[in-house]
Protein backbone atom coordinates (compact mmCIF):
# COMPACT_ATOMS: atom_id res chain seq x y z
CA UNK A 1 0.00 0.00 0.00
CA UNK A 2 1.35 2.94 -1.17
CA UNK A 3 1.58 6.21 1.09
CA UNK A 4 0.44 9.55 -0.32
CA UNK A 5 2.60 12.88 0.31
CA UNK A 6 -0.04 14.46 2.10
CA UNK A 7 0.38 11.58 5.03
CA UNK A 8 4.06 11.52 5.19
CA UNK A 9 4.01 15.32 5.48
CA UNK A 10 1.96 15.61 8.66
CA UNK A 11 2.67 13.30 11.66
CA UNK A 12 0.03 12.92 14.39
CA UNK A 13 0.38 13.29 17.86
CA UNK A 14 -1.49 11.29 20.78
CA UNK A 15 -3.63 15.05 21.29
CA UNK A 16 -6.48 15.27 19.86
CA UNK A 17 -6.29 18.38 16.79
CA UNK A 18 -2.55 18.67 17.03
CA UNK A 19 -0.51 17.91 14.51
CA UNK A 20 3.11 17.86 13.49
CA UNK A 21 4.76 19.27 9.90
CA UNK A 22 7.45 16.94 9.47
CA UNK A 23 9.19 18.84 7.15
CA UNK A 24 9.41 22.36 9.41
CA UNK A 25 9.02 20.17 12.85
CA UNK A 26 6.20 23.13 14.04
CA UNK A 27 3.30 22.49 15.23
CA UNK A 28 -0.54 22.88 14.30
CA UNK A 29 -3.93 23.37 15.44
CA UNK A 30 -6.97 21.40 13.08
CA UNK A 31 -10.49 22.72 14.18
CA UNK A 32 -13.51 22.70 12.26
CA UNK A 33 -15.65 26.20 12.35
CA UNK A 34 -19.00 25.78 10.82
CA UNK A 35 -18.28 22.82 8.98
CA UNK A 36 -14.65 23.80 7.52
CA UNK A 37 -11.65 22.98 8.87
CA UNK A 38 -9.49 25.65 10.07
CA UNK A 39 -5.56 24.84 10.30
CA UNK A 40 -3.28 27.23 12.76
CA UNK A 41 -0.23 27.42 13.04
CA UNK A 42 1.27 27.59 16.50
CA UNK A 43 4.56 29.03 15.30
CA UNK A 44 6.06 26.40 18.01
CA UNK A 45 8.69 22.95 17.63
CA UNK A 46 7.87 21.94 21.12
CA UNK A 47 5.30 19.72 22.03
CA UNK A 48 5.10 20.90 25.69
CA UNK A 49 4.39 24.31 24.31
CA UNK A 50 2.21 23.28 21.46
CA UNK A 51 -0.39 21.64 23.56
CA UNK A 52 -0.36 24.87 25.90
CA UNK A 53 -0.75 26.94 22.85
CA UNK A 54 -3.71 24.32 21.41
CA UNK A 55 -6.18 25.00 24.22
CA UNK A 56 -5.83 28.87 23.04
CA UNK A 57 -6.01 28.65 19.29
CA UNK A 58 -9.36 26.25 20.44
CA UNK A 59 -11.14 28.76 22.44
CA UNK A 60 -10.52 31.60 19.52
CA UNK A 61 -11.81 29.09 17.11
CA UNK A 62 -14.89 28.53 19.40
CA UNK A 63 -15.48 32.57 20.00
CA UNK A 64 -15.11 33.28 15.70
CA UNK A 65 -17.93 30.40 15.07
CA UNK A 66 -20.06 32.07 17.65
CA UNK A 67 -19.57 35.33 16.50
CA UNK A 68 -20.10 34.12 13.03
CA UNK A 69 -23.41 32.68 14.08
CA UNK A 70 -24.23 35.19 15.62
CA UNK A 71 -24.05 37.07 12.78
CA UNK A 72 -26.18 35.10 10.68
CA UNK A 73 -29.16 34.82 13.53
CA UNK A 74 -29.13 38.65 13.49
CA UNK A 75 -32.76 40.46 12.51
CA UNK A 76 -32.18 41.61 8.57
CA UNK A 77 -33.93 44.97 8.56
CA UNK A 78 -33.86 47.53 11.32
CA UNK A 79 -36.61 48.54 13.73
CA UNK A 80 -39.19 51.81 12.92
CA UNK A 81 -41.41 53.47 14.89
CA UNK A 82 -45.14 53.76 13.44
CA UNK A 83 -46.06 57.76 13.31
CA UNK A 84 -44.90 58.56 16.60
CA UNK A 85 -46.29 55.84 19.08
CA UNK A 86 -44.74 54.96 21.89
CA UNK A 87 -42.03 52.84 21.86
CA UNK A 88 -43.26 50.78 24.69
CA UNK A 89 -45.84 49.11 23.26
CA UNK A 90 -44.76 46.15 20.79
CA UNK A 91 -47.47 47.32 17.73
CA UNK A 92 -45.72 50.78 17.75
CA UNK A 93 -42.61 49.49 16.00
CA UNK A 94 -42.26 47.88 12.38
CA UNK A 95 -39.36 46.37 10.30
CA UNK A 96 -39.46 47.26 7.13
CA UNK A 97 -36.40 47.12 4.69
CA UNK A 98 -34.03 49.99 4.67
CA UNK A 99 -34.68 51.11 1.06
CA UNK A 100 -38.70 50.95 1.84
CA UNK A 101 -39.56 54.74 3.57
CA UNK A 102 -43.48 53.77 5.69
CA UNK A 103 -44.51 57.36 5.33
CA UNK A 104 -44.38 56.99 1.88
CA UNK A 105 -46.60 55.33 -0.62
CA UNK A 106 -45.97 52.79 -3.37
CA UNK A 107 -46.62 54.36 -7.35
Amino acid sequence: METTKSEQQWERTNVTNLLRNRQSGKYYARGKVNGKQKWRTLKTEGFSVAKLRLADVEKTMRAQAAAAKERVCREPYPKRRLNGSSPRFASGWITTPSWQDPAKPEP
